[in-house]
């Protein structure tokens, strides 16, 4: 898990935290050829809405991610939808999980408060 490290965690970080893991996971089986099977531009499409409903709201217990770590998460699903089609399979909920929990730090890095 990505706080087990950070100590005392607000409910607005844990909230942007599931909140970017849901978009990845959506982008990622929208765009899966085993899922959704999403062309390139529905793939424009919806992340453009990911980047939409972002929020600034840094402190709130609703906060969702800004509307550029939004994006970067759906981005993200995308990227490796696209990465499994090519090899063929689809990730277990753990291995998405996993790669998820390693690539947040990147995905916040730009907007985080």
């Amino acid at each position: 898990e990505y706080f087990e490290d950070l100590g005392e965690v607000t409910e607005a970080e844990a909230t942007r935290y599931t909140e970017l893991m849901a978009d990845a996971m959506a982008a990622y089986y929208l765009t899966h050829k085993r899922g959704g099977t999403l062309n390139q531009k529905r793939v424009a499409q919806f992340l453009q809405v990911f980047y939409q409903l972002g929020d600034c709201s840094f402190t709130s217990d609703g906060h969702h991610g800004t509307p550029n770590q939004r994006m970067a998460a759906g981005e993200f699903g995308f990227r490796l939808a696209d990465e499994a089609q090519k090899q063929g399979h689809i990730l277990t909920s753990e291995q998405f999980h996993e790669l998820f929990v390693a690539y947040y730090p990147t995905l916040i890095a730009p907007d985080a408060k």
